[in-house]
């Protein structure tokens, strides 16, 4: 490759052929969505359906997968399955509206810290993204996996769909994430819940019990 990365646009390519492998047998069925795709090295492994960069540079590496020029913060698909190596700072964007589309699965690269946070940390974000799917923490990728090399650990992250996007969801789930340091009943006051008799506090509860605490608040979850 012989165009540098942006710094603006926070790319960092993937340089592993065993990640790349790895990626790639991960795929379970069609179509496939690659999202930052560069200059197509995972794309050689992936084979994607679709590409989707917002790089206008890279799109003459890019013409046998069908190149989009796009920007992943407003993804120009609705189905299939994700793959990406995201840039790091659009990752809360990006698995925001991945939750409100029909995508079934995903293989994200992502920061490892952010991952944790994920999985650990009472935030709109992490309760969204556990509202909506099952996260799987597959494998960490060192720097040394990437050009140029970043200053943090990544990981590879599968996630899959366990719930449909409902709008009334996400409203009282970023209510809440607001008054995290309140107890629920307090918090459910304040967005309008109605009434709850629940002294916990917001950030008691793990982004994997989002379903404990929506069904507190009267939102059927299962």
């Amino acid at each position: 490759m012989s165009l540098k990365s942006r710094k603006s646009l926070s790319q960092h390519f993937l340089r592993d052929p065993e990640v790349a492998k790895y990626l790639a047998s991960m795929v379970s069925e069609r179509p496939v969505i690659e999202i930052g795709c560069g200059d197509g090295y995972l794309s050689r492994y992936l084979n994607p359906d679709l590409c989707v960069e917002l790089d206008e540079r890279f799109l003459q590496y890019l013409v046998e997968f069908n190149p989009v020029l796009a920007d992943a913060r407003k993804p120009p698909y609705m189905r299939g399955e994700v793959f990406s190596s995201l840039p790091y700072s659009i990752s809360k964007i990006f698995l925001r509206e991945s939750s409100t589309s029909s995508v079934r699965r995903m293989i994200l690269i992502l920061q490892s810290d952010f991952v944790e946070k994920l999985l650990h940390e009472p935030t709109y974000i992490s309760f969204m993204v556990n509202y909506h799917f099952i996260l799987n923490k597959l494998f960490h990728i060192p720097p040394s996996s990437f050009l140029p090399k970043p200053k943090v650990f990544s990981t590879a992250v599968e996630f899959k769909r366990v719930r449909e996007y409902d709008p009334a969801v996400e409203k009282a789930l970023a209510c809440l994430s607001i008054y995290r340091n309140k107890d629920l009943k307090r918090a459910s006051t304040l967005c309008g819940l109605g009434e709850v008799n629940e002294p916990r506090k917001i950030r008691s509860f793990a982004p994997w019990e989002v379903c404990e605490l929506l069904n507190l608040v009267g939102y059927g979850c299962a």
